[in-house]
């Protein structure tokens, strides 16, 4: 940057401007994809409101996150949740081995449980943020197997190949410039990978 303001003073533009033109060469700004025009959100509109039937008419639908600590405490607040109107609710894995929990994972599985068990009409949804999307799928079958959503935190997706400045410290990676942008095309391998992952676990 320092010697791009020198630079500017030399040659006698606004290093503003200088630098905004910089960012968009160094960034490919005029190559980003266009915003993915997702198809058939009618369809997935309708299967939301099919999985909220039992527990709610219509929307709004208000669906509060609780972490899952322990089995108590995941039933006691739920029924809290749903005693103040809540449609359903989110079962949250906490973070790796916290002093309240140290087996995270095994506290979603609990606390799935007994949560379904007090109140089997209610409608819960889980989320491991542990777990990656294609690993998802088969331990929600195994251990919440009747749960009626699955929070995926993270698809295979990037957004370009960047380049990092090698300079920086590892703790402080700062983008030097975009080697390419990379669209839906570029991830069907690793989506694949969920897909079937999905499908298997039925």
């Amino acid at each position: 940057q320092t010697r791009l303001k020198q630079y500017a003073e030399e040659i006698g533009v606004n290093y503003e401007s200088l630098r905004r033109r910089q960012e968009a060469k160094l960034f490919k700004l005029d190559q980003i994809p266009a915003p993915l025009e997702l198809c058939g959100g009618n369809l997935r509109h309708a299967a939301l409101r099919r999985s909220f039937a039992k527990s709610a008419p219509k929307p709004p639908y208000v669906v509060p996150a609780l972490h899952a600590q322990s089995a108590e405490q995941a039933a006691r607040n739920a029924k809290l949740a749903t005693d103040a109107g809540a449609c359903g609710i989110w079962l949250v894995a906490r973070g790796p081995g916290t002093k309240t929990c140290e087996d995270p994972l095994r506290a979603l599985a609990d606390s799935f449980q007994a949560v379904r068990k007090a109140l089997p009409r209610t409608w819960i949804g889980v989320a491991a943020p542990q777990l990656q999307a294609a690993e998802i799928f088969g331990w929600v079958a195994d251990n919440c197997g009747t749960a009626d959503a699955v929070w995926v935190e993270d698809l295979p997706f990037r957004p370009a190949r960047i380049v990092y400045d090698q300079n920086q410290q590892k703790i402080r990676k700062r983008a030097a410039y975009v080697d390419a942008w990379l669209g839906v095309e570029d991830h069907q391998e690793a989506m694949e990978a969920v897909r079937t992952a999905r499908s298997k676990s039925g």
